[in-house]
């Protein structure tokens, strides 16, 4: 039997997830570190649009076939 997920909850600077076999009790545990803010002078990367993937596609087509 696979282990399910029993219980999730914030504990301080941790998502903890409990897991159980048999449905009751906790099987393991697992803590993951949860960040709440972004240190200063840290930016988020923004994905390029799919307009500038597009020409940017284009434009190494167009410089590969020699246009």
């Amino acid at each position: 039997m696979s282990p399910n997920i029993l219980k999730e909850y914030i504990e301080g600077d941790f998502q903890v997830t409990e897991y159980t076999r048999d449905g009751q009790s906790v099987s393991h545990t697992v803590k993951v570190p949860v960040q709440v803010q972004i240190p200063a002078g840290e930016t988020i990367p923004v994905p390029p649009t799919f307009e500038q993937r597009l020409a940017s596609t284009e434009e190494a087509i167009t410089a590969l076939l020699g246009l």
